[in-house]
């Protein structure tokens, strides 16, 4: 998976490219000790390009939103497709990610 991380003074728009995985997980948990360094307030994660969303990268989503919140920001999903939406309705996060 690539990703093209965008930042204005108070936003970051991280866009995802390919198959979010186990190793595509991996590589974006770094992403966490950025958002400590210069917190945004709004973190919009484009899934335009996602081709597959699996356990790992939900995980990963659970773990950002959670960092982004302690620091009082706001985590948007944008670009869902309907193929990636069943994911989190399977799961039981379309609520809680405002799907």
């Amino acid at each position: 998976m690539n990703y093209i991380l965008t930042r204005t003074s108070d936003q970051a728009v991280l866009a995802l490219e390919g198959h979010f995985d186990a190793q595509a997980a991996s590589r974006l948990r770094a992403l966490t000790s950025l958002l400590h360094l210069d917190p945004p307030k709004s973190l919009v994660i484009d899934f335009d390009r996602v081709s597959f969303l699996g356990s790992a990268g939900v995980g990963v989503l659970l773990l950002l939103r959670k960092e982004i919140q302690k620091l009082e920001g706001k985590m948007s999903l944008v670009n869902v497709s309907p193929d990636i939406r069943k994911v989190f309705d399977l799961a039981g996060l379309s609520a809680p990610f405002g799907l």
